[in-house]
């Protein structure tokens, strides 16, 4: 009987809580990330900086996790002398859990700059925040995401095969590459490369840390899936400028 009454009476005090409103945290939440993706698009920085709680963990790709007032500042700083800077995002979708004080948003972004050679740059990417209800009613984020968007739906992660008229073996995994191939005739040397990668829209992006070719360490190359006929991709070769300077077939032999 104790117990029972013991139940009643936590049940009874649980149902004089004031229970959260999830539609309104939701509006709520929504509003807060569209002013932060408009403050972006605005290049306000010193106002994007507002948007982030204390303990704030800001995870660029193939980069180390920055933390903390102070650091979170200081990156989001950095914008302001990016060259011809542009952003835009799409309206996002938000969610906000059964309590009313932990959400998520995602906004598809597209990005444009000008890199320390003067090229521009343009990426697509996926948007992700966690955001945390504060003691003063407002949200902010607690984690900030973000990775390139595919625009075809097929990702390019996997071993590949070459076709002819190259032979050679070439991997593509979680932001690393490794490259080793030759002309299929037998004529010329093996190449063998390996550096990093990121998706700017339909775009792979690599940068040789490793190369037979000490001279091409440091350089960087562009390439794009042209079309896909089951696990042959067909692929075109770009200079920084994105200008076409060759192509070639591989078959996709594991994952």
């Amino acid at each position: 009987m104790k117990n029972l009454l013991a139940m009643a009476s936590i049940l009874l005090i649980w149902s004089c809580q004031p229970q959260p409103n999830i539609q309104a945290e939701t509006e709520a939440l929504k509003k807060t990330a569209e002013d932060y993706n408009a403050s972006v698009t605005a290049k306000q920085f010193d106002v994007v900086k507002t948007f982030y709680s204390p303990s704030a963990r800001i995870m660029p790709p193939e980069e180390a996790t920055i933390q903390g007032t102070e650091a979170v500042s200081s990156w989001i700083t950095g914008f302001a002398s990016v060259k011809n800077f542009k952003a835009t995002f799409s309206s996002p979708e938000i969610s906000v859990d059964s309590r009313g004080d932990n959400g998520y948003s995602v906004s598809s972004a597209s990005l444009s700059y000008e890199d320390d050679k003067g090229n521009k740059v343009s990426e697509n990417m996926r948007d992700f925040h966690t955001w945390s209800k504060q003691d003063d009613g407002s949200w902010k984020i607690d984690v900030d995401i973000w990775n390139g968007a595919e625009s075809n739906g097929t990702s390019i992660e996997g071993t590949y095969e070459y076709l002819p008229p190259l032979k050679g073996l070439g991997v593509v995994r979680g932001g690393k590459c490794i490259f080793l191939y030759g002309q299929s005739n037998g004529k010329g040397p093996m190449v063998g490369q390996a550096g990093n990668y990121f998706m700017s829209g339909d775009t792979v992006k690599s940068t040789y840390t490793h190369s037979t070719n000490p001279k091409e360490i440091g350089t960087s190359f562009q390439w794009k899936v042209k079309s896909w006929s089951g696990d042959t991709v067909t692929y075109v070769v770009m200079d920084n400028k994105g200008a076409v300077n060759g192509g070639g077939k591989a078959i996709r032999v594991g994952n």
